[in-house]
């Protein structure tokens, strides 16, 4: 049952006297829900919902949002029937990295009937044992109380131009090749990457000379500056794995790499398309503000749609979001050249 503004305002007073500095108690959205007949869920959407973000954004210029405007402007197309809706982007291939960590700071554990807990302690945050996406084998030169001396362990590659380039001709491109169906091997492939000092240029030649061979077309292209939300890992791939990778317990860096491959490996096309579909929301919702970054998504019910049939792979762009979007590259361009 959906509640009415009313109950919602009344529902969060509820809550918000309960809680203790913004936090509720074990059991509150539950007594909470019985009181006003509704379902838990509903209740701790409506905590959730009215809770001020306290996400940090990127700083955005008017040039920023120019940049976003276009750059969701390119993603949208016209139909047959005059109707605009979002590319679903079958051509694109985005990329990012991310830290994955064996702990989080502040994770609960259970413990048994009896058992004491103790407190997990590190020297710093920085020393938490996390894994970057590139990583080389060592041998240890010394012993220390987790191993002796002698063994092959991982460790963490910092980025580089060089190192990217590297990957994208050694890993990335041929695995385009390899699980990209043949009858489509005419499309313009486009791998996109976010605007990081180590990332190559767009233009790179040895990039483009292996991502244009054998018949191929793979190109770069970047992302807008400052634009997190415009990755489809950055929003929502990324954080389902690490959700996964988190409910298991790993232990030394060849466990974490084996628990992160396992969520990763085991994706279905169904995530990928509701994370891409997130996307194609942002970006709506982009060219309805401006160009902005502090808007809120709304809901879209994607498991309930996939579990009806009915999850399409793009949404619809109705033509004042286009028209809003135009108006806003004219008025920030202005802008811009005035600041300028």
């Amino acid at each position: 049952m959906n509640a009415t503004d009313e109950e919602r305002q009344a529902v969060w007073e509820s809550l918000l006297l309960r809680s203790n500095r913004g936090v509720l108690m074990r059991g509150d959205i539950i007594e909470t829900a019985a009181y006003f007949h509704l379902s838990r869920f509903s209740v701790a959407r409506i905590w959730g919902e009215d809770q001020l973000d306290g996400q940090t954004r990127p700083l955005l210029t008017p040039a920023h949002k120019v940049a976003r405007l276009r750059f969701c402007m390119k993603h949208v197309q016209l139909g047959a029937n005059g109707d605009y809706f979002f590319d679903p982007m079958y051509d694109v291939v985005h990329m990012d990295e991310k830290w994955f960590y064996v702990k989080r700071i502040d994770q609960k554990v259970y413990l048994l009937t009896g058992k004491d807990g103790k407190a997990a302690e590190e020297p710093t945050v920085q020393y938490v044992h996390r894994l970057w996406p590139v990583v080389e084998r060592y041998t240890t030169q010394r012993a220390s109380v987790n191993r002796p001396a002698g063994v092959e362990e991982h460790r963490p590659v910092s980025i580089t131009r060089k190192i990217s380039r590297r990957m994208l001709i050694d890993n990335l491109i041929p695995a385009i090749k390899a699980r990209w169906s043949q009858n489509q091997k005419h499309m313009h492939i486009r791998l996109q990457q976010d605007n990081a000092r180590p990332h190559v240029d767009e233009d790179d030649p040895l990039v483009l000379s292996a991502g244009c061979s054998d018949g191929w077309t793979i190109t770069l292209s970047n992302q807008p500056a400052q634009s997190p939300d415009l990755n489809s890992l950055a929003l929502g791939f990324f954080s389902s794995i690490q959700s996964l990778q988190c409910r298991t317990v790993p232990r030394t860096t060849e466990e974490l790499i084996a628990e992160v491959r396992r969520p990763f490996n085991s994706t279905t096309a169904d995530t990928l398309n509701k994370t891409f579909l997130t996307l194609q929301l942002v970006m709506r919702q982009i060219m309805s503000c401006g160009g902005c970054n502090d808007f809120r998504l709304g809901h879209m019910h994607k498991d309930r749609l996939l579990a009806a049939g009915t999850l399409h792979d793009a949404i619809p762009c109705d033509v004042q979001t286009v028209i809003d979007a135009h108006l806003g590259i004219d008025m920030l361009s202005a802008l811009s050249l005035k600041v300028w």
